[in-house]
């Protein structure tokens, strides 16, 4: 198991690819709750021996995600009883905060263009709750109902048609699969897939879900920005599946009006006589250290040299963290990675609290437990 989760850390979260759904959701709670449960763990002892949670907590995270990913519907009569769910309590779900200053960034029912022919008119209608957007990363709720109950069962997880009903908060045949619950009751299941259609301004991330109930559900997607525009469009396709089918119907892309009203300030960091040399006890050589704040995150995008590796996923990367060796918290919207830039040459970015620019900022330095501490350069 050691050996295929950290195929799977080092495959797909340190390496630019998609976490799958809701695991990345569960590896960002797991990580914060990691965190906050090693915070006593670094008065005194070796500084080094302190700061070796890194890694550590992303295959732990994983390795319980993928035996414990579960749609998060809830009992309470046939369904979960939740009526809503928003930005807050998407971030809420991984342990993360969103600032006073972020919430004020939140836009509610932008405006949304669809087609008004739709191929698949009596399954599901969509809303866009809300979005928020700054100058890396937009998020948007989406929410779904299924419009005529007495035909589909709405199952917001694509993967969970063999899992027992009870995970969608139904208490009748909680013995029995979805899937055979949908052939006994005569209901077409609806699984739903969000994905962009056009990453030109956006590139998904991540999504995560909440069902609400049998009919009623929410998504929330995060977009990495490719653009720079104040004003653009992040354009989401629907998928659906029906019945047990693998037959992909398409319904009309979801077209969201997003505008960017956050302030971006930036700083580049060294270390203290700085030189063209490994950091001790690693092969690291620091070239570039860049952070990036606004009111809803601080993106940390770190250039450096190793040698000694074999490409991205053996790499070591770069995490903030404080003094002790304390890892910042990852925000809602993505978590880090790490991908292979040239010859023996690396990028490391991670996505965090908003934590401003600081004078000092501390970088963990992968598995080595060694930490770094940089200064603000001046202009």
């Amino acid at each position: 198991m050691k050996d295929k989760v950290d195929e799977i850390i080092r495959g797909i979260y340190h390496q630019g690819k998609q976490m799958p759904g809701d695991l990345n959701r569960k590896v960002l709670k797991m990580a914060n709750e990691k965190q906050k449960e090693n915070s006593g763990a670094f008065d005194g002892g070796n500084r080094n021996n302190r700061r070796m949670i890194g890694f550590t907590w992303q295959k732990a995270a994983v390795a319980a995600a993928l035996v414990a990913v579960v749609l998060t519907a809830g009992a309470g009569g046939a369904y979960a009883a939740t009526h809503y769910f928003g930005i807050q309590d998407f971030w809420g779900k991984s342990g993360s905060h969103l600032s006073e200053d972020a919430r004020k960034l939140i836009e509610s029912h932008p405006e949304v263009t669809m087609d008004a022919s739709r191929k698949n008119a009596d399954v599901l209608d969509y809303e866009v709750d809300s979005v928020l957007c700054d100058s890396k990363y937009v998020t948007a709720i989406v929410n779904v109902n299924i419009k005529n109950p007495d035909k589909y069962l709405l199952v917001m997880d694509p993967d969970e048609m063999t899992s027992s009903v009870s995970d969608l908060g139904i208490d009748e045949n909680a013995d029995i699969s979805i899937s055979d619950y949908c052939e006994k009751k005569g209901l077409i299941p609806v699984r739903l897939h969000l994905q962009e259609k056009d990453a030109k301004d956006a590139e998904i991330v991540s999504r995560d879900v909440k069902q609400l109930s049998g009919t009623k559900g929410v998504i929330e997607v995060n977009a990495k920005r490719r653009s720079g525009k104040q004003k653009f469009q992040l354009t989401i396709q629907p998928l659906l599946m029906l019945n047990n089918s693998s037959e992909t119907h398409y319904d009309p892309a979801i077209e969201i009006d997003v505008k960017d009203h956050s302030t971006e300030k930036s700083a580049y960091y060294v270390m203290q006589d700085q030189k063209n040399n490994p950091i001790p006890g690693t092969q690291v050589t620091l070239k570039e250290v860049k952070l990036t704040t606004t009111e809803v995150g601080s993106y940390l995008t770190a250039h450096y040299e190793e040698k000694g590796v074999s490409g991205d996923a053996s790499a070591s990367w770069m995490e903030l963290c404080d003094e002790d060796g304390k890892p910042v918290s990852f925000s809602g919207m993505d978590g880090g990675r790490c991908y292979e830039a040239g010859k023996n040459e690396y990028v490391s970015e991670g996505c965090y609290e908003s934590i401003g620019l600081p004078e000092k900022i501390y970088l963990s330095i992968g598995d080595s437990g060694e930490i770094v501490e940089l200064t603000k350069q001046e202009k």
